[in-house]
C-alpha cells in the first residue's frame, strides 16, 4: 500500500475511535485526536527528511530553488493552520486576514522564480 494512502487511513481510523469514544462519552477522547495529530506531524518530519536527502544531487543551484520551494510551501501551510485556528475559534475575520498576508508572503517568496521564468522567455526570443 502506498504511503499516502496509510496516511488516510490512518486519519479516517483517528477520526472514527476519536468520535466513537466522543460519542460513547468517553472524557479523553480528546486526547486520541491530539496523539493523532502529533503522530501525523511526526510522520511529516519523516517524509520531509527523505527529500531534504535528495537534495545534493540536485547541484548549487538547483539546490537553492528546491529550498526556496519548501520554504514557499512551508509558509502556506503554517498559515493555512493558523488561518483554520482563528476561524474554529470563531475569529473568522482574523482567520481571512491571516490567509491573505499568508498569500502575499507566498508571492514575495515566489518573485525569484517569476524572475527567473521571464528572464529566459526573453532569452528564447
Amino acid at each position: 500500500m502506498s504511503e499516502w494512502l496509510r496516511v488516510l487511513a490512518y486519519v479516517f481510523l483517528t477520526l472514527f475511535l476519536g468520535t466513537l469514544l466522543k460519542e460513547l462519552g468517553f472524557k479523553g477522547s480528546r486526547l486520541i485526536f491530539i496523539l493523532g495529530a502529533v503522530s501525523l506531524v511526526g510522520a511529516a518530519v519523516i517524509c520531509f527528511g527523505k527529500i531534504i536527502s535528495l537534495l545534493p544531487g540536485v547541484g548549487e543551484e538547483g539546490r537553492r530553488y528546491v529550498v526556496a520551494m519548501l520554504k514557499i510551501i512551508g509558509v502556506g501551510y503554517a498559515f493555512g493552520i493558523c488561518s483554520d485556528i482563528c476561524s474554529e475559534l470563531g475569529e473568522t475575520s482574523l482567520g481571512n486576514a491571516v490567509c491573505l498576508f499568508g498569500r502575499i508572503e507566498i508571492i514575495t517568496l515566489s518573485v525569484p522564480f517569476i524572475k527567473m521564468i521571464v528572464e529566459k522567455g526573453i532569452e528564447m526570443i
